[in-house]
């Protein structure tokens, strides 16, 4: 090469030397990093989008591109978020699809009339497109969390259609010629206008105060409430435009009245039994209610429930002074075993790479994404590729740490995490007990993917500058810090043209450094070289590669994952553990956090959420209906829901988490419906008919039992995809499922019953006289 021969002419008087007589020239690619596909060579990149960004519009767009080059060049996406969002998206499609097919079966079954219930359903799909476009108009899109929200209002917003049209029906059967007339399609609306408007706007109010609710679950689940509410408010605009005119149009008679039906029968015996008893009405609900409390300890206490990944992110570092080079025939190895397993689908390899998330480049670690194929189970997956990571570590690097974990991308947040925060001034003594910690940490069966943050020590050399020494000697601090430099790190000495190519010159020593060799360091000063050991000491130190602060404090943490859901009692456990039996050394305390103390405290906000709610329910009743005592007579029909929910969750081994929150924050205003529609009808038949109130209450139980039964099995029929799918991607629809089924379902049963109990308990005197006159008159 040219540059071989290039002469040393530092000193004129000496005889030439060429310059590859002192040195090794070679000429190299410079490579940073290290990235493989699979055990090939790769360029690899990562994509992130932008905060408000849509994750599948990006995704597609970044596929459109390389689709644009895939003649060029060989690509494969390794990992795509987007994925996981589109088979939610597709879940909750089919699911709501089916829900709505349920629903419209379960109408069927009631109106045993194909017409009426389609009358009846057609509110479902004008209201999901009156949700759509309105979210659209907000910039919301179609999300996990928005079809989530109409996936849940299928079942909802047949109700007032429902209590429309068999409204009508009623009206035209008592009707002297049973003709379908204006008047009477007026009428009917009308007379039930107040019970549908109340018992809608009661279910709407409920999300109000989630505007209320700080953190995650206030902003998460507002797209869910936005979608509820907009298809709500379209289902009732269409029960009282759309449906009394089609009505009119598809039939000239109302279908045949069908004769009270032994169910009827039944539940006009079981009224008038629960009226003489009271009491014992009474007290046999409030002892189921205080068993489906029982059942509360064994439910598990999470804010979202775990779900599997099927991506592993899996990580080698080496000790801090490892060259790249060494890392790569330690990774190579990883990498071969990786590629080996046939429960991984590929393998994505970056060698001393920048982290994707953090920034930070270390030439002494590796990363591994590993796709894995959909049956595989993870869990036992995940113990198995540890030990094959430890056996190649204790072989190859035994001073090494390796980590492997499920893949954690945006999404919901989970907080099931446990989180031991230590804090001290003595580093030496953080570090120590951070080991201990996350030792014990490791020995808990129910915690996995143990992390310390706190970074290991490195070897450093300490140059301690004789400044009067310096002085004398006419050398500057800075002069010194440039000779070090030029000697342990690459030097750009310039370009030159070699072979019709400008070159860049990079001049870097052959041999590592060492405290000897700093002290023999040749310093120039006006006196004539010295040795550097002459104006400095050189010390060999450890030292930490990085300190973390939390509010101004150097603290270390130790995190570990929940595997199951109950997160209260694995994270009171662990703090027990560390405090009883690690003997923390002096100077170091510790918290705890991580997502207990998070999910209770979204727990309590959202209590104060379902308080407000029933403030505004009862302040919507009371402006509906005029009086003080009808709506808290409605509101008493809330009290039970906990029996049902309690007992559908423990029967389905689900924990209690915010979507179950969410699910009793629903159950506010769906169960106060049905309460609604039977007392609306009560008050009617003593303000307009003049009837007693044990008339009123058993006459008003047995009109609207059908239509009750019908809503209430409407919005079942439509969850129970939901509440039953064993599909990833519906961790936030299940648990609400569940809760809805649970709770309507008890409470339905005993709306029936106790509204009419409590209803005559409110009124205890009136109904007193009324009995007492009507015996008077019997005599």
């Amino acid at each position: 090469m040219q540059l071989s021969n290039q002469l040393d002419q530092q000193q004129a008087n000496a005889n030439p030397i060429l310059l590859k007589d002192i040195a090794t020239i070679e000429e190299v690619t410079d490579q940073a990093e290290m990235t493989r596909y699979n055990l090939k060579d790769s360029l690899s990149i990562m994509i992130t989008k932008k905060q408000d960004a849509n994750t599948v519009e990006v995704a597609d767009q970044v596929t459109e591109v390389l689709k644009e080059h895939e003649k060029k060049i060989d690509y494969y996406v390794g990992f795509d978020t987007a994925k996981g969002v589109k088979d939610s998206v597709h879940t909750l499609v089919r699911e709501g699809l089916l829900g709505a097919l349920f629903a419209s079966l379960a109408v069927l079954l009631f109106l045993r009339n194909i017409r009426a219930t389609i009358i009846a359903i057609i509110s479902i799909p004008f209201s999901l497109l009156f949700s759509s476009i309105f979210l659209l108009q907000l910039g919301i899109s179609l999300n996990m969390m928005t079809l989530g929200g109409m996936a849940v209002a299928v079942g909802r917003v047949v109700d007032d259609s429902i209590v429309v049209i068999e409204n009508i029906f009623r009206r035209v059967r008592k009707s002297p010629d049973k003709k379908i007339t204006d008047e009477i399609i007026t009428d009917s609306t009308k007379e039930i206008f107040k019970a549908i408007v109340s018992s809608t706007l009661t279910t709407i109010v409920v999300f109000l105060p989630l505007g209320l609710v700080e953190g995650d679950t206030g902003g998460f689940f507002l797209p869910f409430a936005l979608a509820i509410t907009f298809a709500l408010i379209a289902s009732l605009l269409i029960s009282i435009t759309l449906v009394p005119i089609l009505a009119k149009y598809s039939f000239k008679k109302a279908p045949k009245e069908e004769k009270e039906g032994m169910l009827q029968r039944i539940y006009g015996r079981m009224i008038e039994h629960s009226l003489n008893h009271k009491v014992t009405a009474i007290l046999v609900s409030i002892l189921f209610l205080g068993g489906s409390f029982a059942l509360v300890p064994s439910l598990g206490f999470t804010f979202i429930p775990n779900e599997e990944q099927k991506i592993l992110n899996a990580t080698i570092e080496l000790p801090a002074t490892t060259s790249m080079e060494r890392t790569n025939e330690v990774s190579l190895q990883m990498e071969e075993m990786f590629v080996d397993k046939k429960e991984i689908e590929n393998v994505t390899a970056a060698v001393g790479s920048k982290d994707f998330f953090t920034g930070v480049k270390k030439e002494n670690k590796a990363t591994y994404y590993l796709t894995l194929n959909e049956n595989t189970d993870v869990t036992e997956f995940l113990e198995e590729v540890r030990t094959d990571m430890q056996g190649i570590m204790d072989a190859e690097a035994e001073e090494g740490e390796f980590n492997v974990m499920e893949f954690t991308a945006s999404g919901p947040p989970t907080n099931n995490s446990v989180s031991i925060d230590l804090y001290s001034t003595d580093l030496d003594q953080l570090q120590m007990a951070a080991q201990e910690v996350e030792s014990y940490m490791n020995k808990n069966d129910d915690l996995k993917d143990i992390t310390n943050n706190f970074s290991e020590k490195q070897k450093q050399y300490l140059v301690e500058i004789d400044s009067e020494q310096a002085s004398e000697k006419g050398i500057a601090g800075m002069q010194i810090l440039e000779m070090i430099t030029d000697q342990t790190r690459p030097v750009q000495v310039g370009e030159l043209n070699l072979n019709d190519e400008n070159k860049t010159v990079q001049l870097t020593y052959e041999d590592t450094l060492t405290a000897e060799a700093l002290e023999k360091l040749e310093i120039y000063s006006p006196q004539g070289p010295l040795q550097l050991k002459e104006i400095a000491d050189i010390k060999e130190t450890d030292s930490y590669t990085a300190i973390q602060k939390l509010d101004g404090k150097v603290f270390a943490r130790v995190t570990g994952h929940v595997i199951g859901n109950d997160i209260q009692a694995v994270t009171n456990e662990v703090v027990n553990g560390v405090k009883m039996e690690i003997e923390l050394p002096e100077g170091v305390s510790f918290e705890s956090g991580g997502g207990s103390e998070e999910t209770t405290g979204e727990f309590q906000q959202m209590g104060i959420a379902m308080i407000a709610a029933m403030g505004l329910v009862y302040l919507t009743m009371l402006i509906t209906f005029g009086k003080a005592r009808i709506p808290l007579i409605i509101l008493s029909s809330l009290v039970f829901v906990p029996i049902g929910s309690f007992t559908a969750l423990y029967l389905a081994q689900e924990p209690l988490s915010i979507s179950v929150m969410i699910g009793f924050l629903m159950l506010i205003g769906i169960v106060v419906t049905n309460a609604i529609v039977l007392t609306d009808r009560i008050t009617r038949n003593r303000d307009e008919k003049g009837m007693h109130v044990r008339e009123a209450l058993i006459e008003a139980g047995k009109t609207r039992l059908r239509p009750i039964m019908m809503t209430a099995l409407a919005t079942i029929a439509a969850l129970t995809p939901l509440a039953f799918t064993t599909s990833t991607g519906t961790f936030i629809s299940k648990g609400l499922a569940l809760t809805v089924i649970g709770g309507l379902t008890s409470s339905t049963l005993l709306t029936l019953i106790l509204i009419p109990v409590l209803y005559e308990v409110f009124f205890f005197r009136q109904s007193k006289k009324e009995r007492t006159e009507t015996r008077g008159l019997s005599v």
